[in-house]
């Protein structure tokens, strides 16, 4: 079903601020993430280049298939702890990067109260028709709570990058 919304911008004070903190938030997670595989590519084999290692990590660009890679490589982790640590990172990553989708690649407006409104069809192939279950309204706390879930994520694989990632590759 095809609907019609107005399509306003008297958003709520601070929403595109909190939007961009958002977008940011979840490069910086692509980045860290795409240095972990770099990292894991090298302890995987030191011999590798960092410009190798890097254009392999760069080759893939949807964070699923990133964290499907990041997960082959965990097992190069020296103990099973860590790999049990930086795979439970990467299932957090992957649930909240897909709310981010949501909100990336949504059309914005506002509903009567300024409150942003989240416009995101999507086609259900398998019932054949439109389906707007991704649509609604996204209070302001809603986005700054998924930012900082982002935030939170790049502070932790950072952390745990440090604890194995080689010095000196990147």
């Amino acid at each position: 079903m095809v609907r019609t919304f107005p399509i306003r911008d008297d958003f709520e004070p601070l929403f595109y601020d909190e939007l961009g903190r958002l977008v940011v938030a979840a490069g910086r997670v692509e980045y860290i993430l795409k240095l972990c595989i770099k990292s894991l590519i090298k302890t995987e084999n030191p011999t590798t280049g960092l410009i190798e290692a890097f254009s392999k990590a760069e080759k893939t660009r949807n964070v699923g298939p990133l964290c499907s890679e990041a997960r082959k490589l965990a097992e190069k982790l020296p103990s099973k702890d860590e790999q049990k640590a930086f795979r439970a990172v990467l299932d957090r990553i992957e649930k909240e990067m897909g709310e981010r989708n949501n909100i990336i690649h949504a059309a914005w407006t506002t509903d009567d109260c300024r409150t942003p409104l989240r416009l995101r069809p999507r086609w259900d192939g398998n019932e054949k028709k439109l389906k707007w279950d991704k649509s609604g309204v996204v209070p302001l706390p809603c986005l700054r709570e998924l930012r900082r879930k982002l935030e939170d994520l790049y502070s932790e694989l950072q952390q745990q990058r440090s604890r194995w990632s080689k010095n000196g590759d990147g």
